[in-house]
């Protein structure tokens, strides 16, 4: 992916498939402040994290996430394994932390290990299925549309690689250094297995609809001419289950929602965005 300078910041998937391509970090020269190079800015960071994955270097891919993000995949990996009869999507599930293969192994192993694992499992299972990934991931670019902050210590940076369609690697300050985030896509998979006991319940007496409960639009930026990319948090409800879909839309020039891009008060974009998604 290369590089198109922003010119518009706002503030404002198997379940393992889904869960290893939404984490989307680098060994790094030092700064005076002892901040690593690859961490001393958001676009650094993007720019390493994807560095990372294109040399298939798993472990300093996974050295750039949040510490936090460690306990938070370490505690998904303890409640996949408590089941003493687990049924098979659990099963499956589990493969994906070989050489962890118990409770007991999950609970000594550190967070980042757990994580490290996972993705070099799944890596290699990827260069199995699809031959000449490796070659072809490494001919990759990386093209950055732009940075949307959120908050003053949390920045999401577009970017796009061989998907047409943006993603945002969504980055958070922690004492002067920023740190990749599992992205919610990611988390809405954990949740997803968290709450399985209410999809079962949901398979015998019948799902519920799905609803569009809450469009926050984050920030926009530029991707070429007549075009824009709108960063979108998203809730879905399914009965009493709320799903987050986190992800970039695309508005034309000519759509109703062009017209309410620059409105202070977003109520009418997104209102132009429901009547656009909703049939």
């Amino acid at each position: 992916m290369f590089f198109v300078t922003t010119n518009r910041t706002a503030k404002c998937g198997s379940a393992a498939r889904v869960l290893a391509l939404s984490l989307f970090c680098a060994v790094a020269t030092v700064n005076a402040q002892g901040i690593p190079k690859e961490q001393s800015s958001a676009n650094a960071l993007a720019r390493a994290s994807f560095d990372a994955i294109k040399r298939q270097d798993i472990p300093a891919f996974v050295s750039l996430f949040h510490p936090e993000e460690f306990k938070r995949f370490k505690a998904f990996g303890l409640k996949l394994f408590q089941d003493e009869k687990p049924d098979a999507a659990v099963q499956k599930m589990r493969k994906s932390f070989a050489p962890y293969d118990s409770k007991e192994s999950v609970a000594s192993a550190s967070g980042s290990d757990l994580l490290t694992a996972f993705l070099k499992g799944f890596y290699v299972a990827l260069n199995d299925r699809l031959p000449g990934f490796s070659e072809n991931i490494g001919s990759v670019e990386l093209q950055i549309l732009g940075e949307i902050e959120e908050k003053p210590d949390r920045v999401h940076v577009i970017t796009r690689t061989f998907m047409p369609r943006p993603s945002p690697i969504s980055c958070q300050k922690s004492d002067g250094r920023w740190y990749q985030l599992l992205n919610e896509e990611t988390t809405r998979v954990i949740m997803a297995f968290e709450q399985k006991e209410y999809f079962r319940k949901a398979a015998v007496e019948g799902p519920g609809s799905m609803t569009m409960d809450k469009i926050d639009v984050l920030g926009i930026v530029e991707d070429g001419e007549d075009l824009v990319q709108l960063l979108c948090r998203i809730t879905m409800k399914i009965g009493d289950f709320e799903s987050p879909v986190f992800g970039c839309y695309p508005v034309r020039k000519g759509e109703s929602a062009w017209e309410h891009l620059n409105d202070k008060d977003k109520k009418e974009l997104v209102k132009a965005l429901r009547s656009k998604w909703t049939p």
